[in-house]
């Protein structure tokens, strides 16, 4: 990369998280909530997620920022070459308009080579466009990362698993191809279906069931969500109102909920003149990272873990756990002892080197690749 472009290259935020704020547009309560949602995906789903916000990228495009700043960070996971977790990796570039000298904002997601098939540039651009941008206009910084880490996540659970399963099955063809030429040429007779098919062709049949057990769930739970209500004063079936018409029948706290992902309301209205029964029904997302605020009882509540005194082998250690409402904003702190740490392993000769990638701890440390794909938008 040309020099022009290495000066907007924010320093690594290693090791304190996966968020640059260079103009601080994130209190210091978000940036830690954010950096653990991230640490909850890395830990998961095995997939690198940075953030960085800057003030001004000058007259560079963001894409070209964006694959300095990927590369300069080494953003990607490390895995054995195959594997389809292999540099896999985002980096979400905001820039704030009311912060920038040019008064144009940006929102870019950068993808790693692993990510390509899952974060295509269609659904990046989408992200910016339809989850970040929105919420950069109401100068809600903190949403809009939040809005960028919850599209990636989805993206690397639909598209990740994708690969994966079809990894799986073009391993399972090529298996039982080799397979059966090797029997064709010895002629080998009386084998049971056991030998003909083979382990890895036994496996895909049961992952076939398996998806169909799992489509069928699916489809009931489908069902039983959006089938038709009757109005209880019998003026015949309720309609499912939209997302758009639900939101004028729900409170504040509610329509906070399902914009930040951790709760989708089901409206239902009785559309007969004059009738007013309606029936809400509450359904959560387990894979938001929000949990139930005490105080205002709305699924808003973030936590986040920082460690005071560390443990050692001969002394037990501090850790002070934060937890905040996003919504009606109540910090409670907690402290707790953590144990002796046990003794070291016994000395391997096998390297280890790489694998922070995978890991949950707060550090990138991966391979940096990237051929400079994404997608984005400007306000």
């Amino acid at each position: 990369m040309p020099a022009s472009v290495l000066k907007y290259v924010p320093a690594n935020p290693n090791p304190a998280g996966f968020i640059r704020d260079v103009p601080g547009a994130l209190s210091g309560a978000d940036r830690r909530a954010l950096n653990e949602r991230i640490t909850t995906i890395r830990g998961r789903i095995h997939g690198d997620i940075g953030v960085a916000i800057l003030a001004d990228i000058g007259d560079i495009a963001p894409y070209e920022l964006g694959t300095a700043i990927y590369r300069s960070w080494k953003i990607g996971t490390v895995a054995p070459i195959g594997n389809a977790r292999r540099d896999v990796g985002a980096l979400v570039l905001l820039v704030p308009k009311e912060l920038a000298p040019n008064h144009q904002g940006q929102c870019w997601i950068t993808t790693g080579r692993g990510s390509e098939g899952a974060v295509i540039d269609a659904a990046a651009g989408a992200v910016c466009r339809e989850r970040v941008i929105p919420a950069m206009k109401a100068r809600d910084y903190a949403a809009a990362v939040d809005s960028a880490i919850s599209g990636i996540e989805h993206l690397y659970l639909v598209g990740l698993d994708s690969l994966t399963a079809a990894q799986a099955r073009e391993l399972a063809r090529v298996t039982e191809t080799r397979a059966l030429s090797q029997r064709g040429r010895s002629g080998a007779q009386g084998t049971s279906w056991r030998e003909r098919l083979g382990p890895v062709a036994i496996l895909a049949v049961f992952l076939g069931l398996a998806g169909v057990i799992i489509g069928i769930v699916w489809g009931i739970g489908r069902y039983l969500r959006f089938r038709s209500r009757p109005c209880p004063r019998g003026h015949g079936r309720m309609q499912l109102l939209s997302e758009s018409e639900d939101d004028l029948e729900l409170e504040e706290g509610a329509r906070f909920e399902e914009r930040i992902g951790s709760v989708n309301y089901d409206v239902w209205r009785c559309p007969a003149p004059g009738c007013t029964e309606r029936v809400v029904i509450r359904r959560s997302s387990w894979r938001s990272g929000y949990a139930d605020c005490g105080h205002c009882h709305r699924r808003a509540l973030t936590s986040c873990t920082v460690t005071l005194v560390s443990a050692t082998q001969h002394s037990t250690g501090l850790e002070e756990c934060t937890t905040t409402c996003a919504f009606c904003r109540t910090t409670h702190t907690t402290r707790h002892v953590t144990p002796v740490l046990p003794p070291p392993p016994p000395p391997s000769s096998s390297s280890s080197s790489g694998s922070s990638s995978g890991s949950s701890g707060s550090s990138f440390g991966g391979s940096g690749s990237t051929s400079g794909g994404g997608g984005g938008a400007s306000y």
